[in-house]
């Protein structure tokens, strides 16, 4: 009888195919890789689960190794929509660390123009200035060296009725400046009252060619003419507008010869006791004169 031997055999790992390494293992994990037949310990850091909290507009560099997890987040203060009226003052927005929901808005500066602006100034970057005037916030003061308290204004109309001509009025720099030619004459009212509780007199500046300006109060209003001027014969009547009512002030400024150089005069009139409104006349009878109002004021 034959005897036949059987031989086993068989085939190891094939370690030649295995790639991994020990900083591809997380540390402390054996296995087995490239580089050795035997088993070999990982090296890779394990980080863990990290909470990372990331500032406004930051960065987070995350260490190499095995993460089991981890969360990053941001915790930023949120600001809306701000609307900001500028002013004389320096002003701080406090939006520094915060996200900004809405625009912040800087409102225009109303009337802010070169025609409100002093001459040859600048204000917020807005200039050169162009005005000259008085600031004039004073009801009492109609009219200050080339300013109209709020909406007060004039009308003209000639003096009186005698002579058929009108003079011109117009608004200078500094001063409302009238004049009559031959054959005319001229003044004008201030359109708004002037209420007189607590006043006690009136102050004007004027200049003139002529002998005296004419300056009155008068209840009412009264256009067209301030003096009517009849005839009978030779003899001339002279009479007031009955539009003008009761007449609180007949004053004149000016001086006592209608010839000589350019007077200039500040004079007051008194007015004490009075209440109620009433309205400024300013005016000359006389042809051929001219004369100009710097400023009116009623005080108190």
């Amino acid at each position: 009888m034959a005897i036949l031997a059987l031989r086993k055999t068989g085939g190891g790992a094939d370690f030649d195919r295995l790639t991994a390494v020990p900083e591809d293992v997380a540390a402390g994990k054996r296995f087995l890789g490239a580089g050795s037949d035997e088993t070999q310990e990982g090296t890779m850091p394990v980080q863990g689960s990290p909470s990372i909290m990331l500032p406004a507009n930051g960065s987070v560099t995350l260490p190499a190794g095995k993460y089991t997890g981890g969360k990053v987040s941001q915790q930023i203060a949120t600001m809306g929509e701000q609307s900001i009226g500028p002013g004389a003052k320096q002003i701080t927005i406090n939006c520094a660390g915060k996200y900004m929901t809405g625009n912040i808005i800087i409102r225009p500066t109303k009337n802010l123009i070169i025609s409100n602006i002093k001459k040859n100034q600048y204000v917020g970057g807005v200039g050169p200035g162009i005005w000259e005037g008085y600031v004039n916030d004073d009801p009492l003061t109609p009219y200050l060296y080339g300013t109209f308290y709020g909406n007060q204004g004039i009308t003209s109309m000639r003096y009186t009725t005698y002579r058929q001509g009108t003079g011109k009025v117009s608004l200078s720099k500094d001063h409302i400046a009238a004049s009559a030619g031959s054959g005319e004459t001229i003044a004008y009212v201030f359109d708004l009252p002037i209420r007189l509780d607590g006043v006690k007199s009136l102050t004007v500046e004027m200049s003139g060619t002529g002998k005296t300006a004419k300056v009155l109060v008068c209840r009412g209003r009264a256009t067209g003419y301030i003096e009517m001027v009849t005839q009978s014969g030779s003899s001339l009547k002279y009479e007031y507008n009955p539009a003008l009512g009761d007449i609180l002030l007949d004053g004149t400024i000016g001086r006592s010869s209608a010839s000589g150089d350019v007077w200039n005069q500040q004079k007051t009139f008194g007015l004490s006791g009075l209440t109620g409104n009433a309205y400024l006349y300013i005016g000359a009878s006389s042809p051929a004169f001219s004369f100009d109002l710097y400023f009116s004021k009623f005080n108190t």
